[in-house]
């Protein structure tokens, strides 16, 4: 019986419902992912990073006016000292070279002269090991003779190469010194400006780092849906395995989520948001962080403390977490 070409479904119809079942499962994928890249807690942490970056640039601004009304005068002072000692390391050009060169050839004497200082104190030490065995051994006459022959000499040796160490070592010192007095001492002077402006470059790299973090590239690709690598955005999760969740017939660990969506719960200075109003409640500071208890500082002193959450308080966040006190589903991160 030939065979025959005819088969059980139609073929065109099997292409088509292939198509669309394919279709359907692409499109449940995409949903998927998308789905979990849109989850709730996420856009909250994507808002709570720009109030985060608002407040610091608040505090920038804040930094930086009260360092122009304190040490404004100071630092006009040092600026234009830098400004005349760069002037004056331009005037010097040629003699720095000079100068610098110098120094160089000096630096490599003095690194020559600590290497063979360096060797000649461990032949040194090898010599003496070798005497007090001899010495051990009741070998009195040879030790001694020893310690003229071999002893006393190295020392000597030892000796003149510190000695001439040190005097090359003083005259690299004072090569040094001219140049800075040729550059005008132009690092110490940014070094007392640094000390000056000091906590508002450290609010400033703050910043920096923050936006990096959270509002670069680096962090755009980092958080792009189905990649999720170390991305900016997690869950927070404070685990609290003693004081256990009783569900009827078995008491089980508790995991306190909440911090994931209120992250300011615990930080100081969120009561209110940059322009001072008052913050957004899922990202408001705890009512009595920072009252309501005491506690007794490392001087001894009674100091005040939060009666909650605080880390100095009777109630720290890591200790005893959100909903041991107030109830609710602390591993939930939805509503």
């Amino acid at each position: 019986m030939p065979a025959s070409e005819e088969t059980y479904r139609l073929q065109p119809t099997l292409h088509i419902v292939f198509a669309l079942t394919s279709i359907a499962m692409t499109l449940s994928i995409v949903w998927m992912i998308m789905a979990d890249h849109l989850r709730p807690w996420k856009q909250v942490q994507r808002e709570f990073q720009h109030v985060e970056d608002a407040k610091l640039r608040a505090a920038e601004a804040q930094k930086l006016q009260e360092q122009r009304e304190r040490y404004a005068a100071q630092i006009k002072a040092l600026d234009d000292k830098t400004r005349a000692a760069e002037a004056r390391a331009a005037e010097n050009a040629p003699a720095l070279r000079e100068l610098t060169r110098e120094i160089d050839r000096q630096a490599g004497t003095v690194e020559g002269l600590d290497t063979k200082r360096r060797f000649k104190k461990a032949e040194l030490d090898s010599k003496r090991s070798f005497y007090d065995g001899m010495i051990d051994r009741d070998e009195v006459r040879e030790a001694r003779a020893y310690l003229e022959a071999t002893i006393v000499p190295t020392e000597k040796e030892l000796f003149d190469l510190t000695e001439k160490f040190e005097k090359e070592d003083a005259k690299l010192r004072d090569l040094k010194a001219k140049r800075e007095d040729l550059l005008g001492h132009v690092d110490e002077i940014r070094k007392e400006r640094e000390r000056l402006t000091r906590e508002a470059d450290r609010v400033a790299r703050a910043i920096e780092q923050k936006g990096r973090q959270y509002f670069g590239i680096a962090a755009l690709l980092r958080s792009l849906p189905g990649f999720d690598v170390m991305p900016p955005t997690k869950i927070q999760q404070i685990s609290l395995p003693e004081l256990t969740i009783n569900y009827n017939f078995k008491d089980v660990p508790r995991y306190d989520r909440c911090t994931t969506c209120h992250q300011g719960i615990d930080r100081l200075g969120y009561e209110t948001d940059a322009d001072g109003e008052p913050m957004k409640p899922v990202f408001a500071a705890h009512p009595h962080l920072t009252d309501g208890a005491t506690t007794i500082d490392p001087k001894g002193k009674v100091v005040p403390a939060g009666l909650y959450l605080d880390g100095n308080g009777p109630h720290p966040i890591n200790s005893f977490g959100c909903t041991i006190c107030h109830g609710g589903q602390g591993s939930a991160t939805d509503f």
